[in-house]
Formats: C-alpha cells, sequence, structure tokens
C-alpha cells in the first residue's frame, strides 16, 4: 500500500495539468475614451488611362494564307508580317530530305511585298517528319515537329538554302 501511495505522490507531481481554471476577463461595459477621430481610408483610386497614337512600325499581323495571296488591305497599317500556318515552315518546303519547294515561301513574301510590308518574320520550324528523332507523342502540327532533328547537318543545309 505504500507503493500504491508513493506512485500516486510521483504522478500528481509530474502532472502537467493544473487545478486553476484560466479565467477570462469580463468585457468592460464603460465606453473608451477617444482621443483621435477614426478616419477611414479611402480606396485606391484606379489609374487614369492614357491614349496615345500607336507608331505604325509597331504593328505586326499573322496573317492566315499570306501564300495564297490573301492580306487583310491597308485598313490596318501592318508593317511586319509573322509566317506560321502559311505553308511555309520547314516541314512543309523540305517534305523530302534535300527536295525544296519554295512556291508557298515566294507567294507568301510577294503577298507582303505587294502590301508595302518588308519586315517578315519566318519560323524555321517545325522539324520534318522523315528528320525528326521520336514521333510518339503528342506533336503539332504533325509527328515528330516537336522532336529534336536526327541530323543537324539537314537542319543546317535547310537554314542555308533559306537565306540563300
Amino acid at each position: 500500500m505504500a507503493v500504491a501511495a508513493a506512485m500516486v505522490v510521483i504522478l500528481s507531481a509530474c502532472s502537467s495539468q493544473s487545478d486553476e481554471v484560466a479565467q477570462t476577463p469580463a468585457p468592460s461595459t464603460s465606453s473608451p475614451t477617444v482621443t483621435e477621430e477614426v478616419v477611414p481610408e479611402e480606396p485606391p483610386r484606379p489609374r487614369e488611362l492614357v491614349f496615345a497614337p500607336i507608331d505604325e512600325g509597331f504593328l505586326g499581323m499573322h496573317v492566315a494564307g499570306l501564300h495564297e495571296g490573301a492580306f487583310p488591305g491597308r485598313r490596318v497599317p501592318v508593317t511586319s508580317v509573322r509566317l506560321w500556318d502559311t505553308g511555309t515552315s520547314w516541314a512543309q518546303i523540305e517534305i523530302e530530305r534535300g527536295r525544296y519547294n519554295w512556291s508557298g515561301l515566294d507567294r507568301a513574301l510577294a503577298t507582303a511585298n505587294a502590301a508595302g510590308v518588308d519586315d517578315v518574320l519566318m519560323i524555321l520550324g517545325p522539324t520534318p517528319t522523315w528528320n525528326a528523332r521520336t514521333t510518339t507523342g503528342i506533336h503539332y502540327p504533325l509527328p515528330g515537329a516537336a522532336s529534336v532533328p536526327r541530323s543537324f547537318a539537314a537542319w543546317d543545309a535547310f537554314v542555308t538554302a533559306t537565306v540563300d
């Protein structure tokens, strides 16, 4: 019995709980003394929009069908065009290794030139299927389009032929 009493004393001494209950102070019923008037902050005002004329040299356009002679006309002052989805990609020009068909690119450049546009951005991809390291997975717009070329010599030859 002495052992049991000693255990109760030891366990009570080691306990982290307290018999006291924390008291939460009751809210005060008196009004606080206000020495300064509290002024709510104004919400931020939106920035004013400033409209300025856009320099014509700033506007470029993607013109679908440029390789077929399409151009939007001169109502929009276009000074540059981007060749994408215009039949002018590597995969569309060099369908098989070493054989180039420049007709789409020639027509796109002639159409742009006739519209007074001489600033042309040519996209040199996508990789043709015949030169793709892989054709598995998702590749747009054709199998292997997003692949690294198997032959960088073929890539060099295409770029060289394009700029010549």
